[in-house]
């Protein structure tokens, strides 16, 4: 619930003209929310906890009985502990796939109708960082590099029609410009 509350009220996303706003809107919502993480494919859920490791000590014959005494604790404590978290992971593990599952939807929930399609892919798994991914792809302005690349090509564009041959786009506005 306060992941929703969090959300509630989020801009949604049109197109590559708002989602510089859009998506800093939404990163700051999901800081606030603990779920950043999802989003950028850092958080990876819990990890199942692993035995505590058996370590082999020294021989007793050389060890004086406080030490190996104090060994034995140590283990049983490490022993302890993998029990309890052992017994949390699963607890752990559905809150973290319900936390997942909510971003997904709240996130899905901010794009507009006509864009909204493109979660499709990432619905069964849930998968917001990929979401993230794909909408920063599909909707971010580019590098300016791609930009000049853009221009110049068009620039470099023929027009072709009956009264002149083959010009360039740049040729064929000098003309009217001209005129």
């Amino acid at each position: 619930s306060t992941l929703l509350s969090i959300f509630q009220g989020a801009p949604t996303l049109h197109g590559k003209e708002d989602y510089s706003t859009w998506s800093e809107e939404v990163l700051n919502r999901a800081t606030l929310a603990d779920a950043r993480g999802l989003l950028d494919g850092t958080d990876h859920g819990p990890t199942a906890p692993q035995p505590p490791t058996v370590r082999a000590g020294t021989p007793i014959s050389q060890n004086t009985r406080n030490q190996a005494e104090t060994l034995e604790s140590r283990r049983e404590r490490e022993l302890a502990e993998y029990q309890l978290r052992l017994a949390s992971y699963p607890q752990d593990l559905a809150s973290w796939k319900k936390k997942k599952q909510d971003v997904f939807i709240l996130l899905s929930n901010c794009l507009d109708t006509t864009i909204r399609f493109r979660a499709k892919e990432f619905k069964d798994s849930c998968d917001v960082a990929g979401l993230w991914a794909h909408l920063q792809e599909a909707y971010s302005i580019k590098t300016v590099a791609d930009v000049s690349t853009l221009y110049r090509g068009l620039l470099n564009l023929h027009h072709r029609d009956s009264g002149h041959g083959s010009e360039s786009v740049a040729e064929y506005n000098q003309r009217l410009r001209d005129k």
